[in-house]
């Protein structure tokens, strides 16, 4: 079908003329969503601005945009992308999890967590990621441990349960079931 032929399909979308105009945009669907217009040859699919800016070329098998960004599918491996094409994620993760705080990956029953400009803040090891105002609480083995937004690792996961207070005041429960003070220099406070 004739890209430019769509058109008449989507009248309560804004897409420009331009869009159409170019004998090379020949796509078999497509379909506006408000970010953009996600674009189908054969089984691939890409992504285009309003602005007939190309964002993501056909070579995806789905992409989903999101509300700060587009996560991207290929061979089943998911990736988060920014609206102007540059990969936030690699599209290696068997899923991901666009939150506000950044965005979760997953493999192999592990999960990670990358920030909005496409830094690993916690590697893809932890059975558990929990997000809250002031640091991320990660889980392996049923300990806990702490990382902060920055991708600095504040508490090692080694104790029961964790209480974050401030980067100064952290209390952790060791084996016996007993509080402790973690200092900001990785010491315990008897």
């Amino acid at each position: 079908m004739d890209t430019r032929q769509i058109l008449k399909y989507f009248p309560s979308k804004d897409i420009p003329a331009t869009f159409f105009n170019d004998a090379n945009l020949n796509f078999d669907m497509i379909f506006p969503e408000d970010e953009g217009i996600i674009v189908y040859k054969g089984n691939l699919c890409g992504f285009y601005l309003y602005d007939g800016s190309l964002i993501l070329p056909t070579q995806f098998d789905s992409i989903f945009p999101d509300f700060k960004g587009i996560i991207a599918r290929k061979n089943k491996l998911y990736g988060f992308y920014s609206y102007d094409g540059k990969m936030v994620v690699p599209t290696e993760f068997q899923a991901i999890n666009p939150v506000f705080e950044g965005i979760i990956v997953y493999n192999n029953a592990l999960c990670g967590f990358y920030s909005y400009d496409g830094k690993l803040i916690v590697p893809v090891q932890f059975d558990e990621i929990r997000l809250d105002l002031k640091a991320i609480t990660v889980y392996k083995n049923n300990l806990q441990g702490l990382y902060s937004y920055n991708g600095k690792f504040i508490v090692p996961c080694e104790f029961a349960n964790i209480v974050y207070h401030n980067p100064e005041f952290i209390q952790v429960q060791v084996e016996n079931g007993t509080w402790k003070v973690y200092t900001s220099e990785n010491d315990i406070i008897k």
